[in-house]
Order: C-alpha cells, then structure tokens, then sequence
C-alpha cells in the first residue's frame, strides 16, 4: 500500500512539474538567433576558413576573450563551441536551448534532493516535490528571466553555468557525506568550470560553494574536503577576476569611491527587489506557503544548535549583496540585464529557503515545548500572510 501512494506521489509531481514547464518548452521552440548571436556564426565561420576546427576555434576564442574583452574562460569557449554545433540552423539552436533548460530543471531537483537529505536530515519526499514546484513557479512567471532561456548566448553564457554551479554543489555536498574522493574531484572540476562566466556567476559560485564549505567544516568535521572544494572555485575566480579584459572594458580606475558607491547601489536595488517581490508577484503566496511547510516537516534531530539566527540572516543578506556587486560595480548601477536579475533573484529564493530551515531548527531547540499541530499550522501560514499585508500596506 504504501509503495503505491509513493507511485501515485511520484506521478502526481511529474504531473504538475511537466504543466508547469510545457509553457516554457513550447515557447523556447519559438526562439530565433538575435544580437551578438549573428556575430558567433561569422566568427565561427571565419576560423574555420582559417583552418581551425571546431575545438581549437573555442580555445582560441576564449583566449582572446580573455585577454581582450572579461574573464569568460568557460562561457567564451562554450559559445564558440556551440556556435559550431547549431550553424546558424534555428532549430538545432531550438533543441539546444530546451536540453540547456531541461538540464536546468534536472540539476535543481537532484541539488534540492541531496540538500535535504544530507545536510537537513530529511527525507520526506512530500517536501521535495513542493519546494520544486514552488520555485518552478517562480522560475518560469517572472518575465525578467527570460533571457536566460531564449537568447542563445545567455542560454550558454549564464543557464548552462548555473547547471553546472548546481551540479557541482551537488556533488560536493555528496562528496562531503560520503567522505569520496572521486566526487570531490567532480565537485572542484565542475565548480572551476562553473567560475568561468561573468564576475556576478563566479560570485554566486563562490557564496554557495562556501557555505557548503563551513557545513563541511564545522557540521561534518571534513575540513580536508571543505578547504579543497572552496579553494577549488576561488581560483577560478581568481583567475576569472585577473583577466586583462576585465580592465580594459571598465575603461576607468578602480577607485575606492567607485567601490563605495557600487555597495551602496547594490544595497538599494535588493532593497527595491525584495519589495517587488513582495508587493508585484505571487511570491508573497509562495512565501506563506514556503513557511507553513518548513515548519511542518519532520526531520532527524542534530548536535547543531543554530547559533546566532540573527547574525546568520544578517550574513545571508551580504552574500546576496555580493552576487549583486561585480555587476554594479562593472556598469556602474545599471542592473537591468535579464541575466543578472536571474542569478540574484535565485540567490535570493536559496537564502530564504535556507534561513527558514536555519530559524525552524533554532526555534524547535529554544522552545522545544512549544508544539504545533498540523491542521493549525494553515492557520499560522494565513496570519502570516496577513501579517505581511499589512506590513506592506
């Protein structure tokens, strides 16, 4: 009996999932080469009357984006790589933008699955299927994203990257547990890879691989593991941020006014975002919903004991700000690219996940005699909600 209800759980969630995403997918069928996509096909086409072929092409690309234009080491060579594939064909840039996508769409569930199971101690898979679907809703009703799935140099540039940051951080956090070489190399390869985009996406790399990094460190006691997947993505950031491109395109000292003034400018716009958040969209729903479940589910208890939740917050925000800052700092306040919206936004959505898993673990050990039902938990979730309505006017 019970494996049947796991089936039709099973089936229910694939349901949903695939009506949420059909939208998506048929609409990517849709798509067509614009802008610096035509520049690819002649480059491409150029090289190979040169007499390179498709590989030595990207390796040169990168090179010479490297050196002349940004630190796109990863992104440079895929974009000429896969300029190559799709010839300038519509519909083989079609498939390739929806296979980008639904590896995507893969490599968040098995980042959300290995995240509660090895590092909450849950495994209840009623709680992964919905945190997956609400943050399908969210990917795919926010218009500011849709860069990242219909043009094809942020198809590449910045979507496939992400598939990589998660499938690294995946591996990472299962290297971690289970104390495996082979995964650990996995982990620091994929996450060098993964640093390899713009300074923004190294920087979410970063945060995120980090984080992973103390878990490793102080949860799991695996400081050898911790200290090699981390030192992993900051030499590619490194790297990334020694490109000779990056300073010849800014095209101006880096001062410490400049510095100042992108901090400022990246404080205000999340300011501004959360708001939006909050006030524009239905992620007001979703937040309400996200509490009510975090705080009914049941996990293994930990020797950990949530210090400071307060402090952990604070912390969350500056990362955020972090993801945030290359950008402001590289255009000097405009952040109004599709691209960069997406990387941040979803820093925000892992944070806020994050933080309720961090506050439900500090309140179940302060107040440990505080107990509440399930059926008043859809209570709590509505005062909640009202509460944030006010608050908002």
């Amino acid at each position: 009996m019970r494996k049947k209800n796991i089936a039709k759980e099973k089936l229910v969630f694939l349901c949903i999932a695939i009506a949420i995403l059909l939208p998506t997918m048929f609409t990517i069928l849709h798509t067509y080469m614009m802008l610096d996509d035509f520049n690819y096909g002649v480059l491409y086409r150029d090289n190979i009357n040169q007499g390179y072929n498709i590989i030595t092409a990207s390796i040169k690309h990168a090179y010479n984006y490297y050196m002349d234009f940004s630190g796109f080491y990863t992104a440079a060579f895929l974009d000429m790589l896969f300029a190559g594939v799709i010839s300038s064909n519509p519909w083989r840039l079609r498939i390739l933008c929806v296979i980008v996508a639904v590896l995507f769409y893969v490599t968040l569930y098995i980042f959300l699955k290995v995240s509660l199971k090895y590092i909450v101690k849950m495994n209840e898979k009623k709680v992964l299927y919905s945190i997956y679907i609400l943050l399908l809703l969210c990917f795919t009703n926010i218009e500011e994203y849709s860069e990242n799935f219909y043009w094809y140099l942020c198809v590449i540039s910045y979507l496939l990257l992400a598939v990589f940051i998660l499938a690294g951080l995946s591996c990472f956090i299962y290297a971690v547990y289970k104390n495996s070489r082979k995964w650990l190399i996995a982990a620091c390869i994929i996450g060098f890879l993964g640093c390899g985009g713009s300074l923004n996406v190294a920087a979410f790399c970063c945060v995120f691989y980090f984080l992973t990094g103390l878990w490793a460190f102080f949860i799991k006691h695996n400081k050898k593991n911790a200290i090699i997947g981390f030192a992993s993505v900051m030499a590619g950031a490194i790297f990334n941020v020694l490109s000779p491109g990056n300073y010849s395109r800014y095209g101006q000292p880096l001062t410490f006014h400049n510095l100042l003034v992108a901090v400022y400018q990246s404080g205000d716009y999340l300011i501004d975002r959360i708001y939006w958040m909050l006030t524009d969209s239905m992620l007001l729903f979703i937040v309400a919903i996200m509490i009510v479940l975090v705080f009914m589910i049941k996990s293994k208890e930990t020797q950990f004991k949530y210090p400071v939740p307060v402090l952990f917050s604070c912390a969350s925000v500056l990362a955020i700000l972090a993801i945030i800052f290359p950008v402001m700092l590289g255009y000097q306040g405009c952040y109004t690219g599709d691209r960069w919206i997406f990387y941040s936004d979803m820093g925000i959505y892992f944070f806020f996940i994050i933080n309720l898993f961090y506050w439900r673990g500090y309140i179940n050990r302060k107040y440990s005699e505080i107990k509440l039902e399930k059926k008043q938990l859809p209570v709590v979730g509505v005062i909640v909600f009202l509460c944030f309505c006010i608050f908002l006017g």
